[in-house]
């Protein structure tokens, strides 16, 4: 766990700043965050943790997350607060 905590915090670390996208599939244990890079692709990183505890680590690094406006949204937006 403690491990899980150090990786997304070494990933986020890298830009603070920048927006990040999380989501995951219902009921798995896997999860995607991501931010954009200045070049309009993005970097990803993959990580063995539901979409809810991913969330919730984001919150513990002050980051507000939040669904987007888009109705069929999967994902969450989070922004350092």
């Amino acid at each position: 766990k403690d491990q899980l905590k150090t990786k997304i915090d070494g990933f986020v670390s890298q830009s603070p700043q920048s927006l990040y996208l999380i989501d995951g599939e219902k009921g798995t244990k896997r999860s995607v965050i991501c931010r954009q890079n200045e070049n309009g692709g993005q970097t990803c990183l993959n990580i063995e943790v539901d979409g809810v505890s991913l969330f919730k680590q984001m919150q513990g690094f002050n980051y507000f997350c939040s669904l987007p406006a888009e109705i069929d949204a999967t994902h969450f937006e989070c922004r350092k607060i």
